[in-house]
C-alpha cells in the first residue's frame, strides 16, 4: 500500500507511507509475547511429559544443567537419580555411557 502525503509547501515535502514495519519503528517486536515460545522449557522433558513412553532419552550436559537449575536439583546420585518435581520423570547419570538420561517413572 503506497500513499503519498503532500504538504502545503509542495511536492518537495512528499512523504511515502507504507504499511510495512521499518527500521525506524520504536519497538521491533513483531511477534506478541503470547505467541512466543518459552525458552526456559527443555524440549526433551516436555516431549516425555506429553507421552506415555518409558524409554530412556539421552540429554547433553548443557541440557542437564538447564534441567537441574529449573527444577532446583543440586546433585545427582549415580545409582538413584532425581525426580523432576511432580512430572514423573527421573534424571540420572548412566555410568556406562557417562551421560545424563531422562526416564519416565512408572508407578508399579
Amino acid at each position: 500500500m503506497d500513499r503519498r502525503v503532500t504538504s502545503s509547501t509542495g511536492p518537495s515535502q512528499t512523504k511515502i507511507q507504507r504499511g510495512a514495519v521499518g527500521i525506524g519503528r520504536l519497538n521491533q517486536r513483531l511477534v506478541p509475547d503470547s505467541a512466543r515460545e518459552d525458552m526456559s522449557n527443555v524440549s526433551k522433558v516436555e516431549a516425555l511429559r506429553g507421552s506415555n513412553s518409558t524409554r530412556e532419552v539421552p540429554v547433553s550436559h548443557i541440557e542437564a544443567r538447564q534441567i537441574m537449575s529449573k527444577y532446583n536439583i543440586k546433585n545427582i546420585n549415580n545409582d538413584a537419580g532425581r525426580e523432576l518435581g511432580t512430572t514423573g520423570i527421573k534424571l540420572y547419570l548412566n555410568i556406562n555411557t557417562n551421560s545424563f538420561m531422562l526416564k519416565r517413572v512408572t508407578d508399579e
